[in-house]
């Protein structure tokens, strides 16, 4: 759909029997594959702004690197866990840490809504939630 209304679509997969099933739905999205859970995600673009849509795993769950690739990201909506999401948007008078400080002096972080650990398959321990 992303693709049809004339966006770039790229998909960032390390499951290369995946992303290849990805690149044959679709030729027009870009599929990157290798590994990417050793690379920080704004190498996988060219400089922005981009609009950013993804769920991403516990390993980038601690969206840090969010906040140093600010100037070339528009917009994201990412799905990860929801505690992360939590300590993303505390307000100074609850549970705030670095990282809600650091993603707020950058980014509106608003949580979106709450998904459950059985929407997702293979199921996780965890609730997630998305966030704007």
């Amino acid at each position: 759909m992303l693709v049809s209304a004339g966006h770039t679509v790229r998909a960032v997969e390390i499951d290369a029997g995946l992303a290849d099933g990805i690149a044959r739905l679709d030729p027009a999205v870009q599929v990157v594959t290798g590994p990417s859970l050793t690379m920080l995600p704004v190498t996988w673009y060219p400089p922005g702004p981009h609009r950013w849509g993804a769920a991403l795993s516990s390993f980038r769950g601690d969206p840090r690197w969010l906040a140093d690739g600010a100037d070339d990201i528009a917009t994201a909506v990412l799905v990860l866990q929801a505690e992360v999401v939590d300590r993303m948007g505390a307000r100074p008078d609850a549970d705030s840490g670095l990282l809600s400080v650091i993603l707020q002096s950058v980014y509106d972080v608003k949580p979106v809504f709450r998904i459950p650990p059985g929407a997702f398959v293979p199921r996780p321990q965890v609730w997630s939630e998305s966030w704007y």
